[in-house]
């Protein structure tokens, strides 16, 4: 953990400037540190991989609480650094390496701050791993966390959510103040807990297709379901009877994207499918 102060000299001892491409926020709060790492109830058997531990806030708390810490860590500068910080941690193995494209251990935590732009790719990542991963506790911005648990007909509603809904069981943590990080960013974060599901909440044949489905129904979020999922089911040939068995499944034509539920969506995706034969 390190404050406001530390963090600067650290950035000037090391010749670094936070870049905004790789959305670098470091933690500066270390009551915030322990108050996170306090609600992750972490324990000596646990084998945790932190992403983006950049300079090593969260990483000295997580080598005391958990049995094994791999911090993965984008920027090669950074991960140098916190070999050096960390030298004598015995228990912390810093990778410097992307985390989507990093294995990750069997029965591992995932935890880390994350930037807005890693947030999808990352969610599929861990979906990927899912049997490899217990669970995963990511500090996010508060408008994208929001997303994850948002409801149909909601304004955070997107597909986003679709996606956290069908692979995740999503928890709302604690606030994290923007003054806990520096550079400060714009809006504040949350702490989010993600345990991957068992099996879906609704049952579909394809998997790929459902996907497709909710990315054009979410398209162009001004169209209607019909125009925007029409292409998909052959196109305007076919608008009338598409059309007539939306009806006839008890789904209004003219509903927006955004509204639907994931049962609806599967629904949708299912008819569509019987329109491809």
């Amino acid at each position: 953990m390190h404050t406001l102060a530390e963090l600067r000299a650290l950035l000037q001892q090391y010749r670094l400037t936070p870049r905004q491409q790789l959305g670098q926020h470091f933690l500066i709060d270390p009551a915030t540190v322990t108050r996170l790492v306090d609600h992750m109830g972490l324990s000596p058997q646990d084998t945790v991989v932190e992403v983006g531990p950049g300079f090593g806030a969260l990483t000295l708390e997580l080598s005391q609480r958990a049995g094994r810490v791999t911090a993965v860590e984008y920027d090669r500068v950074l991960a140098h650094a916190l070999k050096e910080r960390l030298g004598s941690a015995t228990n912390v193995e810093v990778l410097h390496a992307d985390i989507l494209e990093s294995p990750l251990p069997p029965r591992s935590r995932v935890i880390g701050a994350i930037p807005y732009s890693i947030t999808s790719p990352l969610l599929e990542h861990l979906m990927r791993h899912k049997r490899d991963v217990i669970d995963a506790w990511l500090i996010m911005q508060r408008e994208v966390a929001q997303r994850l648990v948002a409801r149909p007909g909601s304004p955070e509603y997107s597909r986003l959510s679709c996606f956290a809904a069908f692979h995740f069981l999503v928890t709302l943590g604690p606030r994290v103040a923007r003054q806990a990080f520096h550079p400060q960013p714009g809006v504040d974060s949350l702490l989010v807990h993600l345990v991957t599901r068992a099996a879906p909440p609704v049952t579909v044949a394809d998997e790929a297709r459902f996907f497709a489905v909710i990315k054009a129904a979410f398209a162009h979020r001004r169209k209607t379901l019909l125009n925007n999922v029409l292409p998909l089911a052959g196109g305007n040939a076919l608008r009338m009877v598409f059309e007539a068995h939306l009806r006839s499944g008890g789904i209004d034509p003219r509903r927006r994207g955004e509204t639907l539920s994931l049962e609806e969506f599967a629904q949708v995706a299912s008819l569509v499918a019987s329109f491809r034969h």
